[in-house]
């Protein structure tokens, strides 16, 4: 079972119609879609972030939050670089190419919640809920490959 977060991040999805946020989130990571994986795992990185700028950095969750876009991010650099490193980039080319998809989805994620709490008394919808477990998943699989 040591590939299962890759089966993970290559699960066949229903067939269903795409949100907004699913729409912004992929146009954002067009620019590194061409390396396999790296998008869902910088979307995850991203949305880590926006929970812990949310909740607040200096909370145990927060920081809890921070370590995993930390670590999911990293991963999708050593991804990165398996498939592109051959190409000449270096680790501040590698960088280049990570850190402003996660900015972007950032203020992406951030924004939806901003709205969602505008109508409501929590920032947080099934969307986020939803994006949350997928990327819980993906990251406790890697975590605890077997």
């Amino acid at each position: 079972m040591r590939w299962l977060p890759i089966a993970l991040l290559a699960a066949p999805s229903a067939a269903v119609a795409q949100t907004d946020l699913e729409l912004a989130l992929a146009e954002t990571f067009t620019p590194v879609e061409v390396v396999e994986n790296v998008p869902t795992l910088l979307s995850c990185a991203a949305l880590y972030r926006a929970l812990s700028l949310a909740i607040g950095e200096e909370t145990d969750t927060g920081q809890a939050f921070t370590q995993r876009e930390s670590y999911l991010a990293s991963i999708a650099g050593v991804l990165w670089f398996a498939d592109q490193g051959q190409a000449g980039q270096s680790e501040s080319d590698i960088l280049a190419q990570m850190v402003p998809p996660i900015d972007a989805a950032t203020e992406i994620f951030f924004d939806h919640m901003e709205g969602v709490a505008a109508t409501g008394d929590s920032p947080f919808d099934e969307e986020i809920f939803g994006q949350l477990e997928f990327c819980d998943a993906i990251y406790t699989a890697m975590q605890n490959p077997e």
